[in-house]
């Protein structure tokens, strides 16, 4: 077996050798010079220029060019730099301004009493007082009032429905000694009896007594007189103390009329 292992190695050694001398040798092809720059002269070796070309006529080999510079990056960046539009012009519009309001005065509180002076029974006496009154400056007004005064009692039997009827009564009642009674002929008793007006009430309440045996629907009834009276109205602006003592001077010359207590002004 070891022969049939050394002829095979033997083979392909030969083969190998064969092959290597089967290959052609490398073709040497010159690299194109490679195109300058516009300004910049070609290198030229000195087995190119020549042994025996002198040195001085050489041509100067050309500068090399700078290493371009790195530049630097800058430490920090610069902050963005905000562009703020320029605002346009705008049209203004004019403003209406209200003209101020005039100021308004303040309102000056004046003190204002009021007062009534009377009653007078005669209105010439009124007037009078009047007069005197608007003399201190003092604001007069008349005001006339009905006054009831009692006149008397009054004892009657109310209105019958007839005069026939009324004077039948009357004549029942002389006969049982009663007199001084007569029946009234108009207004609102028309067709009454009256018994008597008396000027004092004990005086009115025995005749009532006795007529009430006789007749129970007999009335007494107290009598007033509407009496007209002056009274004065009295405005006083300002300081009334003054004018209080005025008016108590004036009280003299009038007797029966009084001065009230202040009132609410109207």
């Amino acid at each position: 077996m070891k022969w049939i292992f050394w002829t095979l190695l033997v083979l392909n050694g030969l083969y190998y050798f064969w092959q290597v001398d089967q290959s052609p040798l490398p073709v040497m092809v010159e690299n194109p010079e490679p195109a300058l720059a516009s300004g910049v002269a070609r290198l030229v070796l000195l087995d190119e220029a020549g042994a025996n070309e002198p040195l001085g006529e050489q041509t100067p080999p050309a500068e090399p060019l700078p290493p371009p510079q790195e530049i630097a990056a800058p430490e920090t960046m610069p902050e963005p730099v905000e562009v703020i539009p320029e605002p346009q012009e705008e049209v203004a519009t004019p403003v209406i301004t209200p003209s101020p309001e005039p100021p308004v005065a303040a309102k000056t509180v004046v003190e204002q009493t009021c007062f009534s002076l009377g009653p007078f029974k005669d209105p010439s006496a009124a007037e009078k007082a009047a007069q005197a009154l608007q003399a201190f400056g003092i604001t007069v007004a008349h005001r006339q009032v009905e006054d009831r005064t009692a006149k008397g009692f009054w004892v009657y039997l109310p209105p019958y429905d007839s005069y026939v009827e009324a004077k039948q009564t009357v004549q029942k009642l002389k006969l049982k000694g009663i007199t001084d009674m007569f029946i009234m002929g108009r207004g609102e008793y028309q067709h009454a009896i009256s018994l008597g007006l008396f000027n004092k009430e004990d005086t009115a309440q025995q005749r009532f007594e006795e007529i009430k045996v006789l007749e129970p629907g007999v009335v007494l009834a107290p009598q007033f007189r509407l009496t007209k009276r002056e009274w004065l109205d009295l405005l006083i602006v300002g300081d009334s103390l003054e004018k209080v003592a005025e008016i108590a001077g004036l009280l003299q010359d009038f007797p029966g009329a009084t001065l009230s207590e202040p009132t609410a002004c109207k």
